[in-house]
């Protein structure tokens, strides 16, 4: 999966996701204390009114970057160790999840 940082002069380096650790310091010590209720990946990058206006509801495809939605968790599955990828029906799989909220 490749992403694309923030648009501007020379800031569309391609970056790599293969592994995401979510909730831990770069080290895997220190856990983040905060809720994180969904997680969306885009390829572009989105306007902070685009944000605001969708940040309290799901992304669905009447979102006018749906077709820029890479992936989409909406991480309330609760148990297990499989996390559904919302928008392509594939999951991913996590280590040492904690599911509270």
């Amino acid at each position: 999966m490749a992403l694309y940082g923030f648009r501007g002069t020379r800031k569309t380096k391609p970056i790599s996701i293969l592994t995401l650790s979510l909730g831990k310091d770069a080290d895997l010590l220190n856990n983040y204390k905060g809720r994180i209720n969904e997680l969306t990946i885009w390829n572009q990058e989105l306007a902070a009114s685009d944000i605001q206006s969708w940040m309290n509801k799901p992304v669905d495809a009447s979102h006018p970057f749906y077709a820029n939605l890479l992936a989409y968790y909406k991480l309330n599955e609760g148990t297990g160790l499989t996390i559904p990828i919302q928008k392509n029906n594939l999951t991913s799989t996590g280590v040492n999840l904690q599911w509270t909220y």
